[in-house]
């Protein structure tokens, strides 16, 4: 790898799903791409929810009848992994690049906060004013990050996982139940109200999910110190640890299924309310996906003109606007919940054209007046 390349492959993530990092070309292509990516496997998976006309009641007896549409479904729970861990890294090349990074940090995370609450407000069939969602926890995470960018490495990984363990705490303190429906996932009028969804209990809450953002810190030091294999190891190390604890719940010991700590070891193929084992799991796929693109990036396999790297670049803005099209706007026009699985595939694979096309034109103006052009100007 050239000289140019290895620098090239710890710059310019920006934040996902927001890329607001620099706009040059010492920017890495493939970790935009794998922004991408993450924005095609969220619109597919949520299109599906909202268009297929399959009543969602018994998962199990759905998923026997449409093996195939609903493995594809399962791959969009790494969009929100994804976002998060790139919005982490974003944050640590942001730190690094700019003359003010403190107050970029604050300013953009700010933004993306007053945007999660602004969907929110437009999208009350999703959630209620008081949701804590990706969004949410990405601006708090990169308010948070201003401080957090200041600490050592092996101080940022004992944090994370004190993230980890304090989500466990909190779920036995509140006594949450192992699945949070719909209803109670957006229910603010809890005790604790917003903040306890914001801190628990709501769709990706800061307990645990900041502990993906910090492991994404961690990841881009680690691409810009060119230490691949550190982080290909880090991946490892996570999806053993997941292993373990969700085995040692398998195969029921007293301490891993009834005792006073027994979240910590709970096995579920959800992530609502999120624990350990598939945390631990999903992060450590992350991270190997993260540690390709960059690669790719790299060495210029991805370049700054692919599709897939100018979708990831106007990752916020697809996601504001698929919300809005699909999710409400589609209740007026009837078109809700009506197709057939087939016509649903035809319609999710329209549409990710439709996405990346127009991004790829867009990316000529620079994204100009999209989400992400919004979230920077106050900085700038």
């Amino acid at each position: 790898m050239s000289k140019d390349n290895k620098s090239r492959a710890g710059q310019g993530a920006g934040n996902g799903p927001v890329a607001t990092g620099p706009d040059n070309a010492s920017r890495n292509a493939g970790l935009d791409a794998l922004r991408g990516l993450a924005v095609m496997l969220m619109i597919q998976q949520h299109l599906m929810a909202w268009l297929w006309s399959e009543p969602w009641i018994n998962m199990t007896a759905i998923f026997r009848e449409h093996p195939f549409m609903m493995a594809l479904n399962g791959t969009g729970s790494m969009a929100a992994p994804l976002f998060i861990t790139l919005a982490g890294a974003g944050s640590v090349f942001l730190y690094r690049g700019r003359p003010s990074p403190r107050k970029t940090l604050l300013v953009h995370g700010a933004s993306i906060l007053a945007l999660g609450y602004l969907l929110n407000a437009l999208t009350p069939h999703w959630f209620s004013i008081g949701s804590w969602y990706v969004l949410h926890l990405i601006g708090f995470s990169l308010v948070l990050s201003a401080a957090l960018n200041r600490l050592p490495s092996w101080a940022l990984a004992l944090l994370a996982l004190a993230f980890l363990a304090g989500a466990v705490l909190a779920q036995s303190w509140l006594d949450s139940p192992l699945f949070l429906n719909r209803t109670r996932i957006s229910d603010f009028r809890q005790a604790g109200g917003v903040l306890r969804l914001a801190l628990a209990e709501g769709h990706f809450p800061i307990l645990p999910w900041t502990a993906f953002f910090i492991a994404g810190m961690i990841a881009a030091r680690l691409i810009a110190a060119r230490r691949m294999r550190a982080l290909e190891l880090a991946g490892i190390a996570c999806i053993a640890a997941g292993a373990v604890l969700g085995l040692l719940y398998n195969q029921g010991f007293a301490f891993a299924t009834y005792g006073p700590f027994y979240r910590a070891f709970v096995f579920q193929p959800h992530f609502y309310p999120g624990q350990p084992p598939l945390l631990l799991m999903l992060c450590g796929g992350t991270l190997f996906a993260i540690s390709l693109f960059a690669r790719l990036g790299a060495i210029e396999a991805i370049r700054d003109g692919n599709p897939l790297a100018a979708l990831g670049r106007a990752s916020l803005t697809a996601f504001m606007i698929h919300a809005l099209v699909f999710m409400e706007l589609s209740r007026l026009a009837g078109t809700f919940k009506v197709f057939s699985a087939h016509a649903t595939l035809a319609i999710i694979a329209a549409v990710l054209l439709l996405f990346t096309l127009g991004a790829r034109t867009w990316s000529r103006h620079r994204y100009k007046y999209g989400f992400e052009w919004l979230v920077r100007l106050p900085a700038e």
